[in-house]
C-alpha cells in the first residue's frame, strides 16, 4: 500500500523525531563513495578478462555505496533508540553489486550506443536507489517511516542522471587518453558517481519523516555500535583493497606499456595466439612481414 510508504495528508509530521548530523562523518561518507566509484572505474580501465576484473570491481563499488549508505546513517542522530535488521542491512548490499557489475560491464565495451549509456546508468542509478530504501527498511525504531514523494523521486532521478553522467564522463575521457593516464577518466568520473550515490542518500534522508508510534515494545535489532565496526570493518576493507588493487594494476598497465613501445619499435616479428591457434595480437613489425611475403 502507497500510505504505508509514502505520507498521506500532514501524518502528524509535525510530532515527527527531530534529527541533526555530525557533519565530520558525512563527509566521510561522501569521500568514501568517491574513493570506490575511483576504484571501480581503474579496475574497469584494466585489460583483464573474466571475473578477473568484473568481480573485484562490482564488489568495490557496490561496497561503496553499502558503506556511503550506513557511515550516513551512523552520521544521522534522531531523537530515539535506532537499531537494524541484521537479514536486510546484509541484503541491502546486494542491487549495488549487481548494479555495478551492469555499469563496469558498459565501460569494458569497445563501443557504446546511447542506448546502452542510458540503460546502464539507469541500472546503476536505480541499483543505488534500491540499496538505500533497503537499507531503511532495514531500520527499527519506536515509530514509522513516512516519505515525501516528491523528494522521493527526485532522490531516484539524481541517481539515475548522474550516474549516467559518470559513464558518459569516463567513456569521453578516455578516448585518445594515453594508457599510462587512466587514472584521469577514473578521477573525474569517480568524483561525478561518488557525488551521485551521495546525493541521493541526502535527499532521500530529506525526504524521510520519523513519525512516532509507541508500542510499547523494545526496538530488536543490531545496535548503532555493531553497526558501527561493522561499517568501520568495509571501510577499511575498501580502502586497503582499493589502495592495493589499484597500485598493483597501475604497475601492470605501465609495465605493459613499456612492453608495447618495445614490440612496436623492434624489427622483430611478434605474435600471439590463442588456444585455438586463431592470431589475437602481433606487432607492426610482423605484419610488415606477412605483407612482403
Amino acid at each position: 500500500m502507497l500510505s504505508d510508504f509514502f505520507l498521506v495528508g500532514n501524518e502528524a509530521v509535525e510530532n515527527a523525531y527531530l534529527s541533526t548530523y555530525e557533519p565530520a562523518m558525512v563527509t566521510f561518507s561522501v569521500a568514501i563513495a568517491i574513493f570506490a566509484s575511483y576504484c571501480a572505474f581503474e579496475i574497469s580501465s584494466r585489460k583483464l578478462r573474466g571475473v578477473a576484473w568484473m568481480l573485484p570491481g562490482a564488489l568495490m563499488l557496490g561496497g561503496g555505496i553499502w558503506a556511503m549508505h550506513f557511515i550516513g546513517m551512523l552520521a544521522f542522530r534522531l531523537d530515539c533508540g535506532v537499531t537494524y535488521d541484521l537479514r536486510l542491512t546484509l541484503l541491502s548490499g546486494v542491487p549495488g553489486i549487481l548494479a555495478a557489475a551492469v555499469a563496469l560491464r558498459f565501460l569494458r565495451r569497445d563501443t557504446t550506443s546511447t542506448a546502452q549509456l542510458l540503460f546502464s546508468g539507469t541500472v546503476l542509478g536505480g541499483g543505488v536507489g534500491l540499496m538505500h530504501y533497503t537499507g531503511m527498511a532495514a531500520t527499527r525504531l519506536d515509530g514509522i517511516i513516512r516519505y515525501d514523494p516528491l523528494l522521493f523521486f527526485l532522490s531516484i532521478a539524481a541517481a539515475v542522471v548522474l550516474g549516467i553522467g559518470a559513464l558518459y564522463l569516463h567513456t569521453r575521457l578516455k578516448l585518445g587518453m594515453h594508457r599510462a593516464w587512466t587514472h584521469r577518466p577514473s578521477l573525474g568520473a569517480g568524483v561525478i558517481l561518488g557525488l551521485a550515490i551521495s546525493s541521493m542518500h541526502y535527499i532521500a534522508m530529506e525526504a524521510a519523516f520519523f513519525i512516532p508510534v509507541h508500542t510499547g515494545q523494545p526496538v530488536a535489532g543490531i545496535s548503532l555500535a555493531r553497526l558501527g565496526w561493522a561499517v568501520r570493518l568495509c571501510a577499511f576493507a575498501l580502502l586497503a583493497g582499493g589502495l592495493l588493487l589499484t597500485r598493483a594494476m597501475a604497475r601492470a598497465s605501465s609495465s605493459r606499456y613499456r612492453i608495447d613501445v618495445i614490440l612496436a619499435t623492434t624489427q622483430q616479428g611478434f605474435v600471439v595466439t590463442n588456444r585455438h591457434g586463431t592470431i589475437v595480437e602481433c606487432n607492426p613489425a610482423f605484419c610488415e612481414m606477412c605483407g612482403d611475403s
